[in-house]
């Protein structure tokens, strides 16, 4: 029967699609359609998602948004506290007035922001005056009595004057105990508004229990104190800092002149040691990962006094010191809490407006005129005004928005409930709970106690040595051991393979002879329980006692949901009164951290039905057992009828025969039991097209918690639901027409097209986040180990070893197996030992991706005589690895199993290789125990080699190898348990694909998730089959003028180079050209990746590849070799050879499979041909702006009414934002891009700059004297200039004796430290504050203006400008006058802003998004613009008089991608090339390349498009023509059909 199956390539940014009719067992078949849909990512974003971090592409614009959020916040508080200060009269009436109290209540007036502390008329100094002038007197005078020698006229001869905003930290001194001005309170209380101080949760104060104590220091060195000891002939200094007895830094230095009497930043690590001694340790402070450390030593510093108190103070004795940033960095809110509190608790004595009942209540109905219920809730309360301000206010926290519609949903139970919009009743699956709850826990427990097995690594079983055998039942024979055991594991937070093995074994020398089931080493843990060891710690003995599962899951639920602090000490001594906690207990689970909130996969409802089947013994309960799954287990028992239990599940627990059995039950069996499926689904079946539409509109944005799986499987969705319309359409399938309720357009319904979906989804989107960090970092490995392993292939030719070729894989992959062999015979330590020289070890070269020619030689000489073939015992010379002596042998013979991996291969001699034949290696000693094998090759003078005996075999293997190497050289057959670890490993995001497409080809009656009719494939078996039907050779000759054309253009022969060559195989020249690149690109190099087809060739396979396939390669039969044995025969050919027994020399004829099948007989030449005709289909994801409509809580409606409830009362809902009266609603836009990168400043009058635009930089090791001339404060400048010139900076070395830059010394981190003490004697004995950052000048340049301002004449000045982001160059405009010729313009973002604004409510096919009309020459019109992945056609001279052009008759090759674009610039690439071949942009890199391969460096091309250029693009095609000067834009859909040509 023909079939009509859709193939899926799914990778990270990638989809492959193709669309066949098949019939495999008659041969039939031909390719409907296939395609390639790329979706744009950068490279950086793939490679982490690689690395197994995933971050949303638009992360970085949430955090800002974040930041946004904040300061919004901020201005509502402080418009709530213009509202109450106004009512209570303490507002100045120059700031009252400038504030809106009727209409925007609190805001400022249009182009109004006073500032609160000066007034708007100037003093005689030509200054805005001091409000508060008084109290600044009062200030100085303090300040002089303390420093008589202040000044009393400044440099300019008019009167010195202390910072005016210093005043504000004398006024919330003197506040706390004397009377203030209601406007200086009212000062005070906006600036507790704005700095109010860190608000933590208990989850940011963990308090690790440790015998180490972290705190910040600042240190002062003491003394430099000379040693004995030397390091590289220089003399080593002990650093002694000047604190308590004088404490010794934990490290030495060469250069005591850099520590004498400096200050440096430390986080101080200190511990007791045994002796009683301390040890510390310091670390230079992070201010990131350190700021918890900081805090508390700030909150140390500060001691008992009030912040405002404590900073007034430091400045009155220090008038130099910086506060923001240094004096006061992070401090706990609740110290601001308290100085606000004691302020107005002693300004009340003073002001009786703040206890005035009237005013309080009028200020409450003006902030909450409609939450009667607050209204009522404050008015109650006693404090009144302090509590408005501090509760209500300012230090008013609002909750966390709930997280729970991002928690998972128990498959299993639901609720029914009635909407309210209909008498409609629905299903609502319930949210998963907390995998930390202490009966997910003991549920986590049952499964890991049952999953656990204890393994004897060999024993002999029949006289044959037999591995891995299960003797867990020996140990857990009856339920009280079960009991003792899941008690044990129970209370353990994790297990190791040690611990595990010792619950059994108690003997120590019988240990080793065991393992468990689970990586064979002693750092791999086990999670156990999460949640009990975590509360008993906390717990003194006698309370331990007291710790049932109420308690355990009362205390969990305090510890994990209560995130004030405050309140959680409440609930957590509460609980210890009704319990009688000791003291020492309560103290503990005070400092307990909050548990993670993460979740299981079930509800609490389903995990307390299926825990009542998998306990046993005395934790098993029949009367747990809810009623509902009781009556069924009655139903099976008695054999009743009933209508929900199928009968599959009648089936599995047909010999149930009494209530005792169902305990114990693993997972799968209680589901049944419970609800009658395990698959944890309810399945359904698509019939039409719009079945698969209706869900794609559903689909839930974030639903996958991962951005990148989720675009990716979204994207595939959309392309199956085009694939499915248009070959309905072409295939005749029957249809529907329905008209669309939004478009008001009929659109056609199809029904099912496809029989079959098969499916390969690629291992990044496969492997969960740690898995895919450990793929990488194997990855990386490999990389490094192919890069040694070249470089001494290399080397081996370069002495003359025999038959060595560096650029043969096979030699590499031998070589790699000759050093895995030698180098797993030692253990880690041993290598680490073993010295090549003084500086060099085994271990640290073989770990080394580029070791040196001198350490090859060593490493080399090492291997040489270290290797020995496991049949024999014999050594393997590294002289005669790479000649026929020897070959690569897998132990487990392809034929019966298809592992690759090195853990299948061995290097031994030929003849014993070819005697060995289809054994394994285990059966092979078995049959030819002692042989004497003769040599067609001698080796050291032997003609004859003779094989291990059994016993000589076993001990060998034992002694030299361990793993699963060593597992595969003792098997004698394949076993079930090696297959299952070769099964299919989808995980949860294949599932969720494989889910939702089986939808699509799911029969009636099919239960399971995944339908039978939609197929995995993995992709081991899309490569076999690649190589198989000659696809690889198919893909080589597509790609080989790539590679020719880099031969060419490395000045070589195009057919003869360092990119390939024709091979020369067995003396005769062939016919192919075989692609290749020089060992320098070899580490990333995959040929299959550099072109985008490579996506449709996959899909091809998968498409034709049946589950036979699937199912052989997997070895899914390797357990009963006749019937694999049939089905090899049903996927492959067969053909007869001859055999030579070597130890008799009779021949024998046999029939052996050979290739495999092709699907049917054209199927390798109609792939090429499809390949070919392709157009790759690129998403666009380059929108520059959204129309946006905000919505907000609100108790009036969109026309201002007020919204009561059912009783009357005013109530919140949903509002959409509108603007004024008659304009409709207001047109807000979501901006797509960043607008914009750092913010300058300056003045721009009538379009002329009065001076450069400035921007505040961080001082820093960049700041040269070239940069700080361009610093626009002279005194800064002079500053930073004396400190850069000063001699202790000039003429220093490093320790390698190079040369260090006198500003990598003078702005480093302690330089500006230096600095910054010693400014005064840099600023010519006057005083300045200490510089951190200065204002930097700069040319106006393209930045453009954001902000305008009108100055008391009526002129317009612009102050703040902008340079646009990289990235926002979105369009590549192509204009055209009436004679045919090109401009070209590419528009800012602001421009492309206010296009895209004025034209959001035009359909689609209408908008411009650009100018139409070339900005500098009106007589150029828009002819089209370019996006980035946008295609285009260039046109050769024939073509460009042809009408002819059309999707079927278009020259591929003329198709390239277009880049990017900026001023005149237009950079393409072929449509088809993903990658370059080659690229080496660095000169040196380029230098020493030349010189290895003999080429002219001038000439040297610095990549494969780029060519002379570093950027691996071109203005021009790979022919030279200059592309945006003739191309056409070409228009695809999502499938790659060609939709228009615009010339």
């Amino acid at each position: 029967m023909i079939k009509r199956i859709l193939g899926l390539d799914l990778g990270t940014n990638s989809i492959g699609w193709a669309l066949i009719e098949n019939n495999f067992k008659n041969k039939e078949g031909k390719i409907l359609g296939v395609g390639s849909r790329i979706v744009p990512m950068s490279q950086a974003v793939l490679n982490d998602f690689s690395k197994g971090i995933t971050k949303s592409q638009t992360a970085e614009r949430t955090d800002i948004r974040g930041t946004r959020r904040l300061y919004e916040r901020s201005n509502l508080r402080r418009e709530r506290l213009h509202r109450i200060l106004n009512i209570l009269g303490f507002l100045p009436e120059h700031y009252a007035s400038a504030i809106d109290f009727e209409k925007c209540l609190g805001q400022y007036l249009p182009n109004r922001e006073p500032k609160y502390s000066y007034l708007p008329t100037k003093n005689y100094n030509g200054k805005f005056k001091f409000l508060f002038e008084d109290a600044y007197e009062e200030m100085e005078l303090e300040f002089r009595k303390r420093h008589p020698n202040l000044p009393k006229y400044n440099k300019k001869g008019k009167r010195f004057k202390l910072p005016e905003d210093w005043t504000l930290y004398y006024l919330r001194k003197k506040a706390i105990k004397d009377e203030i001005s209601k406007e200086e309170l009212g000062w005070i209380l906006l600036n507790f508004n704005q700095k109010r101080g860190y608000y933590q949760e208990r989850d940011e104060t963990e308090q690790k229990e440790s015998n180490s104590i972290k705190e910040y220091h600042e240190l002062k060195v003491k003394e430099v104190v000379e040693t004995e000891e030397k390091v590289e002939g220089k003399i080593l200094y002990n650093i002694i800092f000047d604190k308590d007895d004088g404490w010794l830094y934990d490290k030495k230095t060469t250069k005591p002149e850099d520590w004498i009497g400096k200050t440096r930043e430390y986080i101080v690590s200190v511990s007791e040691l045994k002796d009683g001694s301390i040890k510390r340790t310091f670390r230079e402070v992070d201010s990131e990962s350190d700021w918890e450390a900081i805090k508390k030593k700030t909150e140390d510093d500060i001691d008992e006094q009030f912040i405002g108190t404590y900073i007034f103070n430091v400045l009155l004795n220090r008038p130099n010191q910086k506060i923001r940033g240094k004096l006061v960095q992070t401090i706990d809110r609740d110290f601001y809490f308290k100085e606000m509190e004691a302020i107005l608790d002693r300004q009340k004595d003073f002001h009786p407006e703040l206890s005035d009942i009237d005013l309080y209540e009028k200020a409450v109905k003006h902030l909450y005129p409609y939450n009667i219920e607050h209204q009522k809730n404050l008015l109650r309360n006693k404090n009144l005004f302090n509590h408005l301000f501090l509760r209500d206010v300012i230090f008013y926290h609002r909750p966390l928005k709930s997280q729970k519609g991002n928690i998972a949903r128990c498959k299993f139970e639901y609720r029914l409930f009635k909407a309210k919009d209909s008498e409609e009743i629905k299903k609502q699956y319930v949210r998963c709970m907390p995998n930390s709850h202490p009966l997910y826990q003991e549920f986590r427990i049952w499964q890991l106690g049952y999953n656990l097995r204890l393994l004897k690594r060999e024993e002999t079983v029949d006289g044959k040595l037999t591995t891995n055998i299960d003797v867990t039942d020996d140990f857990l024979s009856n339920t009280k051991d079960w009991e003792d055991f899941f008690e044990w594991i129970y209370t353990r937070k994790e297990i190791k393979q040690q611990q595990f093995i010792s619950y059994f074994i108690k003997d120590k020398k019988e240990k080793s002879q065991y393992r468990w089931n689970y990586q064979d080493n002693d750092t791999e843990k086990i999670i156990a329980n999460e949640t009990f060891p975590l509360l008993n710690s906390k717990l003194d003995k006698a309370d331990k006692k007291k710790l049932n599962q109420d308690l355990e899951i009362r205390l969990w639920q305090i510890i994990y949901s209560v995130t004030d602090k405050k309140e959680y000490e409440t609930a957590i001594r509460k609980v210890a009164v009704e319990n009688d906690f000791a003291e020492e207990t309560v103290e503990k689970l005070i400092k307990a951290p909050i548990i993670k909130k993460e979740y299981g996969a079930y509800s609490e409802k389903a995990i307390k039905k299926l825990l009542s089947l998998m306990r046993q013994g005395k934790y098993w309960n029949y009367s747990k057992i809810d009623k509902k799954t009781a009556e069924r287990i009655n139903a099976l028992i008695d054999g009743e009828f009933k209508e929900d239990i199928k009968t599959n599940v009648r089936e599995k627990l047909i010999e149930f025969t009494d209530l005792e059995e169902f305990q114990r039950l693993p997972l799968w069996l209680a589901s049944y039991v419970v609800y009658d499926k395990h698959s944890e689904v309810d399945v359904t079946a698509w019939q039409t097209s719009k079945d698969l539409d209706e869900f794609i509109k559903t689909f839930k944005q974030h639903s996958l918690r991962n951005p990148i799986v989720e675009q990716i499987l979204l994207e595939t969705y959309r392309t199956v639901s085009d694939i499915w319309k248009q070959y309905a359409e072409k295939l005749n399938i029957p249809f529907k027409t329905e008209i669309d309720k939004k478009t008001s357009k009929e659109i056609k319904i199809y029904e099912r097209v496809f029989d079959e979906i098969h499916v390969e989804i690629g291992r990044d989107l496969k492997n969960p986040k740690k898995i895919r960090e450990r793929i990488y970092d194997a990855n990386n490995t490999r990389k490094n180990t192919n890069q040694r392993i070249s470089k001494i292939l290399y080397e081996l030719k370069n002495d003359g070893v025999e038959a060595v070729n560096p650029k043969s894989k096979s030699q590499l992959e031998k070589l790699k197996i000759f050093e895995d062999g030698i180098l797993s015979s030692f253990s880690e330590k041993e290598l680490k030992e073993i010295a090549l020289d003084k500086k060099q070890t085994v271990y640290s070269i073989s770990r080394n991706s580029n070791p040196s020619t001198s350490e090859i030689i060593k490493y080399k000489a090492w291997l040489e005589q270290k290797y020995q073939s496991p049949y024999t015992g014999l050594i393997i010379p590294l002289s005669d690895l790479f000649t026929d002596k020897y070959e690569i042998e897998h132990i487990i013979p392809q034929s019966k199993f298809l592992d690759n991996s090195f853990n299948n291969k061995i290097v031994c001699e030929s003849e014993i290789n070819k005697l060995k034949d289809n054994r394994t290696a285990y059966g092979f000693i078995l049959e030819f125990a002692d042989a004497e094998v003769p040599l067609n090759f001698p080796k050291n003078g032997r003609t004859i080699v003779k094989v291990f005996s059994k016993e000589a075999y076993e001990s060998f293997i034992k002694q030299n190898y361990d793993g699963r190497k060593k597992d595969n050289l003792l098997q004698e057959e394949v076993t079930q348990g090696l297959t299952e670890r070769q099964k299919t490993n989808m995980r949860y995001i294949s599932k969720v694909a494989l889910k939702t497409l089986s939808n699509i080809v799911r029969e009636e009656k099919e239960q399971e998730s995944t339908s039978k009719n939609c197929i995995p494939v993995q992709g081991k078996v899309t490569a076999i089959l690649r190589k198989e039907w000659g696809l690889s050779n198919v893909w080589n000759a597509m790609l080989a003028p790539r590679f020719k054309r880099l031969n060419l253009l490395t000045g070589r022969d195009e057919n003869e180079g360092l990119f390939g060559k024709y091979p020369i195989i067995d003396g005769q020249k062939k016919n192919f050209f075989l692609p290749d690149v020089p060992i320098e690109f070899r580490a990333d190099f995959d040929i299959k990746r550099i072109d985008h087809r490579h996506h449709a060739m996959d899909a091809l396979i998968i498409a034709a590849a049946t589950r036979q396939h699937v199912n052989y390669i997997n070895n899914d039969h390797a357990k009963e070799n006749t019937k694999r044995h049939d089905l090899g025969l049903i996927l492959r050919d067969t053909k007869e050879i001859q055999k030579t027994d070597p130890l008799t020399g009779i021949v024998t004829l046999h029939k052996v499979l050979d290739a495999y099948k092709k699907p049917w007989s054209s199927f390798t030449a109609d792939v090429k041909d499809s390949l070919n005709e392709i157009v790759i289909s690129f998403k666009q994801n380059l929108r520059a702006i959204n129309k946006n409509i905000n919505k907000y809580q609100s108790y009036k409606d969109e026309k201002g009414n007020l919204r009561l409830d059912n009783k009357g009362k005013p109530k919140k809902a949903e509002t959409r934002q509108i603007s004024g009266k008659g304009s409709g609603n207001k047109k807000n836009y979501a901006v797509r891009k960043p607008m914009h990168e750092d913010t300058y400043y300056g003045i721009l009058k009538n379009g002329k700059n009065e001076d450069r635009l400035v921007l505040r930089k961080t001082i820093d090791t960049t700041f040269d004297e070239k940069k700080i001339a361009d610093v626009s404060s002279g005194s800064v400048r002079k500053i930073l200039l004396n400190h850069l010139r000063q001699e202790k900076h000039q003429n220093k070395t490093d320790e390698k004796g190079n040369e260090i830059p006198a500003k990598d010394l003078a702005f480093s981190v302690e330089g500006i430290e230096d600095m910054n003490k010693n400014i005064i004697a840099l600023n010519n004995a006057k005083f300045h504050p200490p510089i951190y950052k200065a204002r930097v000048m700069f040319e106006k340049g393209k930045k453009f203006p954001i902000r305008e301002l009108e100055n008391k004449n009526g002129k317009v000045q612009l102050t703040k400008f902008v340079k646009s982001a990289s990235g926002t160059n979105l369009y590549f405009c192509i204009y055209k006058n009436a004679k045919g010729e090109r401009k070209y313009y590419v528009p800012n973002f602001e421009e492309i802003l206010e296009i895209q604004k004025s034209e959001i409510h035009l359909p689609l096919r209408q908008k411009k998004n650009v100018p139409e009309v070339h900005p500098e020459f009106i007589e150029f019109m828009l002819l089209f613009y370019l996006q980035p992945n946008d295609l285009v056609f260039v046109p050769s001279e024939d073509d460009k008089f042809s009408n002819d052009i059309s999707y079927e008759n278009i020259d591929h090759s003329k198709l390239y991608k277009f880049v990017d674009g900026s001023g005149t610039t237009a950079n393409f690439v072929p449509m088809y090339s993903s990658t370059v071949i080659y690229n080496i942009k660095n000169n040196s890199e380029r230098k020493l390349f030349a010189e290895t391969y003999n080429l002219e460096f001038e000439e040297l091309i610095k990549n494969e498009y780029g060519l002379g250029s570093p950027q691996l693009k071109n203005q021009n095609t790979i022919d030279g023509v200059q592309v945006k000067s003739i191309c056409w834009k070409i228009k695809v859909d999502r499938l790659g059909n060609l939709t228009e040509i615009i010339k």
